[in-house]
């Protein structure tokens, strides 16, 4: 009784094992597949996409580790290592598949989005931007408000705000423009308006006093 309940547990275990693998091997197909046509839209919109391939690296290695374990649960295949520290690895390679795509993914979002700085860093690559000194601008930390004629909503933004949301990108975000031998500063600042996010550019005088709105578009939008 007890080797026939043994048996039957062990034919249990066994399935959900194969049931198991068999569906995690699936899906990190899938994985694989959907990093390599994200890696295709990186490709055409020429964003760095070789740190992904460590993505597919990892996701392989899992493949195997998930089908040597399927094939040590049936005993068709015994692989020369103690399954504990296969389980092991599989965790070990786990983790270090998680904290690289974090990295990766946050690599693309400040790309877009820009990143976490204080205001007087902020500052300071404005000005090294412009290879000016803070004295040149008398309204450099002036708090500045716009209307979007989209959603009208009420726009308040600093230059610090607008460094940040642009800090990955040297040339956007801010530029220059003279006209007549007239300096202006264009500014991007960026909102959440109807449709997705959308970049106001706004014109500034030579001391970054505010002029005018000139014109906006939509830097990505809602799904369609």
């Amino acid at each position: 009784m007890e080797t026939s309940s043994f048996m039957s547990s062990l034919n249990y275990i066994q399935i959900t094992t194969f049931f198991l693998v068999v569906l995690g091997v699936v899906m990190l197909l899938v994985s694989i597949y959907t990093v390599l046509k994200f890696m295709q839209v990186l490709k055409v919109n020429e964003f760095e996409k070789n740190q992904w391939y460590v993505i597919i690296v990892l996701i392989f290695f899992f493949v195997v580790g998930y089908t040597i374990h399927a094939l040590d649960v049936f005993k068709v295949f015994s692989f020369p290592v103690d399954p504990a520290l296969m389980v092991s690895l599989i965790y070990f390679f786990g983790a270090v598949f998680v904290i690289r795509a974090m990295i990766s993914t946050e690599d693309m979002v400040k790309s877009i989005l820009g990143e976490i700085l204080t205001d007087n860093e902020a500052y300071t690559i404005f000005l090294k931007r412009l290879g000016a000194v803070e004295n040149d601008f008398p309204h450099l930390k002036d708090s500045f408000s716009i209307t979007c004629e989209h959603c009208n909503n009420k726009i308040t933004y600093t230059i610090a705000d607008v460094v940040r949301q642009h800090s990955n990108i040297g040339d956007k975000g801010v530029n220059t423009q003279t006209t007549f031998g007239v300096r202006s500063i264009l500014l991007r600042p960026t909102h959440k308006c109807v449709g997705g996010r959308r970049e106001i550019i706004t014109v500034h005088d030579g001391d970054l006093a505010y002029r005018s709105i000139d014109q906006s578009r939509i830097i990505f939008g809602e799904k369609i």
